[in-house]
């Protein structure tokens, strides 16, 4: 295509990389393809000009010009789009399909590696900043993460109000879940070339409750309380709340506090007398 002429077209052909897993996986949290006749047409990302960087390197990376880009100045999003059929055919055969939000799947790739690549790659698009936490419209895609790298963290549901992607309010549902902090560091060490904001490195358990035991409380001021969702939910069921704020040293209402927060469903009353006198 002459307006292209520089566009590596079979970039996407096969995922043979870690740069290349990345990139898919931003494309799945950032990406969206339009039709047209009911046929992949064009491919068109667009993020906050805060990310614009990360853009830049896509584009580059896939041999176009960075005039492409287009900014909104009402959204504070930069995002571009162009059109080739080769290069779009490749990405839907990974999964990368017109209207996928709610139906996106995880796609088959041969190893480990570039699994994590591309679990980065979508954290870096539709990921929480300072959390392992990511947000998709597809509750499968979280199950297939949770099935592929034997996770326990529990699901969420998420309503969405008043965002805007492309100019239009979007409202709906959503899920998220915590990818933990063993992942999520493994994800880093992976692939060291993901958006530099959202490169945060989690404590494992054992540091973070030596840090949390040694920084809570001082001067009779309570500080943040830090820890993964998915972590708490099971620790619930592993021992009293009053031993998890002993363990952690904070107190029992924090606990109480946070499994409110994220709706983490506690033992009901009389559980763990039941269990010791089961033991004894």
């Amino acid at each position: 295509m002459k307006s292209n002429p520089n566009l590596r077209k079979n970039y996407f052909n096969k995922i043979n990389s870690k740069e290349k897993a990345y990139w898919l996986g931003f494309l799945y949290a950032e990406g969206y393809i339009e039709t047209r006749n009911n046929l992949p047409f064009r491919l068109g990302i667009e993020i906050s000009v805060d990310d614009e960087i990360l853009l830049d390197r896509f584009i580059r990376m896939i041999g176009l010009k960075l005039s492409k880009k287009y900014y909104r100045t009402r959204d504070n999003t930069v995002g571009f789009k162009f059109a080739d059929q080769l290069f779009i055919s490749n990405l839907v055969k990974y999964g990368c399909v017109p209207r996928k939000s709610n139906i996106i799947e995880l796609p088959k790739l041969e190893n480990r590696e570039l699994y994590l690549a591309f679990l980065l790659g979508f954290f870096d698009g539709d990921g929480k900043q300072g959390t392992s936490r990511i947000v998709t419209g597809s509750k499968k895609f979280l199950k297939q993460i949770k099935e592929k790298f034997n996770l326990n963290n529990k699901i969420y549901l998420k309503i969405s109000r008043g965002t805007f992607i492309r100019g239009k309010e979007i409202k709906g549902k959503g899920y998220s879940m915590s990818l933990g902090a063993e992942l999520f560091n493994e994800m880093l060490d992976n692939y060291e070339y993901s958006l530099l904001r959202k490169r945060v490195r989690f404590c494992l358990e054992e540091e973070r409750i030596k840090r949390i035991r040694e920084k809570a409380w001082r001067g009779g001021k309570e500080k943040k309380f830090i820890i993964e969702a998915g972590e708490l939910e099971k620790m619930v069921w592993e021992m009293p709340i009053s031993e998890i704020a002993k363990k952690y040293g904070v107190s029992d209402s924090i606990i109480s506090k946070r499994c409110k927060q994220w709706d983490i469903k506690k033992p009901p009353r009389g559980y763990w007398v039941k269990i010791r006198s089961r033991n004894n």
